[in-house]
């Protein structure tokens, strides 16, 4: 949601159910944190948690849901 300042604020929150090895679950912190650095400014409150299926994902599929994830949000504030 917007939180009325310009700046964001995220949370990523991927258990080791879904991923069982810190050193991945840390590398996909990482990758989300810098693809999120892009939408600096906007002003928006997320919170990504991670599915089980994360682990298979590859970055290309990945990259395309963050981008159509986050210009939901943009539009019109959805929760996805």
């Amino acid at each position: 949601k917007k939180n009325g300042a310009q700046i964001e604020r995220f949370s990523i929150i991927i258990p080791a159910k879904a991923v069982s090895m810190s050193a991945r679950r840390h590398y996909f912190k990482r990758f989300f944190f810098m693809r999120l650095a892009k939408w600096s400014a906007t002003g928006i409150d997320a919170i990504i948690i991670a599915s089980p299926a994360l682990g298979k994902a590859n970055p290309e599929d990945l990259n395309r849901e963050i981008v159509r994830a986050f210009e939901t949000i943009k539009k019109n504030g959805a929760i996805i």
